[in-house]
């Protein structure tokens, strides 16, 4: 029996990867857990019945490190259900949450229990999470923001409100938060990550590191990519999660409504909006400006809104200015990321599938 094998047997964090459809990024992801200096691990896949090359790829890898587990759904549960249920299924004292297009960093784990071991009060351990697209530029990294160390409750609710939240992908969290938080509120819908994080960190210590510990992954097929998908009663449920715990201050609870109803329609003007006129998408750019005027009174803007989508369709000239803006906006934007992406261009490099780390 290989040391490896040894350590399977007792592991002390789980890494849960719910997947759908993705095998080859889904290896990657694998053996990016398989990787890290921290071995006394085990990766546990969902798979949301993929019917696809998942399981044979997912058995390839398990018969050369027995740390890999694989489990399948008999039908599609959806992405959600596959999270909660992946959740509800941890014993280890410790567990990660990692997308199967999404990348460890090889110290996440050391540097996330160096974290918990400096401060055992602490429910979550965070690290600094990589946001880059396929070509590896670097688009992110929210937590340079924080200072680093602990944010006891509700500090570090809110700093996440003020501060851009971490993202879950570079999160250790210990296994009493299913106990004590709760799973994701499926009802919160795209948004359920951040609902979480502010619910643990409004009643909880969370321990804050600026070391990189992940990659999140933006490509074709990502969510963050996909055409937008209207999130209103999602992001409603999530402000009222967030107002409606009583053991968190009132004056905390009164910011995060202000805070997230202001970022709420924003969203709805600029991305579910001005994007998808960019898009050519009129009826949901429609939709957004009657929700702005129907939901949130807010006339002024959803009238912007319903002309610009109707001049765009109508007169050629004027979808043609919109792109020109939004192409200068993106030059601003790759200018105001050069410094990011001289510091982290290194990490471009955890792209490739690399060799696991198998003794």
């Amino acid at each position: 029996m290989t040391n490896i094998e040894c350590m399977a047997e007792s592991p002390i964090i789980t890494t849960l990867i719910p997947t759908y459809k993705r095998a080859t990024l889904l290896e990657r992801a694998i053996r990016s857990a398989l990787g890290q200096t921290y071995p006394h691990l085990q990766v546990c896949v969902y798979d949301n019945a993929s019917g696809d090359d998942t399981q044979e790829t997912v058995r390839r890898l398990s018969s050369v490190d027995r740390r890999v587990k694989y489990f399948c759904h008999a039908t599609n549960m959806g992405a959600h259900k596959n999270f909660i249920q992946a959740m509800e299924s941890v014993e280890t004292p410790f567990f990660s949450l990692l997308s199967d297009d999404d990348i460890l960093l090889p110290r996440f784990y050391e540097t996330a229990l160096e974290g918990f071991k400096n401060y055992p009060e602490a429910i979550m351990s965070a690290t600094t999470t990589l946001r880059m697209n396929e070509a590896g530029k670097i688009t992110g990294a929210p937590l340079l923001k924080w200072k680093p160390g602990l944010y006891q409750p509700p500090e570090g609710f809110l700093s996440m409100l003020d501060n851009m939240h971490p993202d879950w992908t570079g999160i250790v969290f210990r296994q009493e938060v299913i106990h004590k938080a709760g799973v994701l509120d499926e009802e919160t819908g795209a948004p359920s990550d951040y609902d979480y994080l502010l619910r643990i960190a409004a009643n909880f210590p969370i321990i804050v590191s600026t070391e990189p510990g992940a990659i999140l992954v933006s490509h074709p097929g990502s969510l963050s990519l996909t055409p937008n998908v209207f999130t209103s009663p999602g992001w409603m449920k999530m402000i009222e999660n967030q107002t409606k715990d009583e053991r968190v201050p009132i004056s905390a609870r009164a910011h995060a409504r202000t805070v997230l109803t202001k970022r709420f329609i924003h969203r709805i003007f600029m991305t579910n909006g001005f994007h998808s006129i960019v898009d050519r998408r009129w009826h949901d750019s429609q939709e957004a400006a009657h929700v702005l005027r129907c939901d949130h009174g807010l006339w002024i803007r959803a009238s912007v809104l319903s002309a610009a989508s109707w001049a765009c369709e109508n007169l050629p000239f004027a979808h043609g200015a919109l792109l020109t803006i939004y192409a200068v906006r993106r030059l601003l934007t790759r200018f105001k990321q050069r410094p990011l992406q001289r510091q982290f261009k290194s990490y471009a490099s955890y792209l490739r599938i690399c060799a696991p780390n198998v003794n």
